[in-house]
């Protein structure tokens, strides 16, 4: 059983690679399309990435529930069912595949966030802009 967690474990951590290397890209997109002000292909992205982060969000409760099962069977509080741990009781094959899929889930997730920073930073600019506009136009901003 701890194999088949383990291997498991690596199946999913994979499979959350490719997952945050799609929104990666989507949030590439996301930057171009802010940038061009295309109210509709940014509407597209947003709609999926909502329906990749729910998948993100089910891959992550498998895992946490594998987890727990292998915090059952070694005997350790679940908190220690790191993927050091993992890799250290899993077999060559498997322990490979945990340690660069975590490679890969750092790298991607660090991208990742570079790039929501960068539309951060544009929406917050189209938001002053639109602030400097209405307060120009008498209003200050108030609905």
């Amino acid at each position: 059983m701890t194999s088949s967690r383990a291997l498991y474990q690596a199946q999913l951590l994979e499979e959350q690679v490719e997952i945050y290397r799609t929104l990666n890209d989507l949030a590439k997109r996301k930057e171009q399309v802010l940038s061009q002000a295309d109210v509709e292909a940014l509407d597209d992205i947003i709609t999926t990435e909502q329906a990749l982060i729910l998948k993100v969000a089910e891959l992550e409760k498998c895992r946490f529930a594998s987890q727990k099962e292998l915090a059952a069977t070694w005997d350790l509080p679940v908190d220690e069912v790191t993927l050091e741990a993992i890799t250290a009781r899993a077999d060559e094959e498997v322990a490979a595949r945990c340690q660069l899929a975590g490679k890969e889930l750092i790298a991607v997730l660090s991208e990742l966030k570079e790039r929501n920073d960068r539309c951060q930073v544009i929406i917050k600019g189209a938001l002053d802009v639109v602030q400097r506009v209405l307060t120009k136009a008498g209003t200050g901003g108030q609905s």
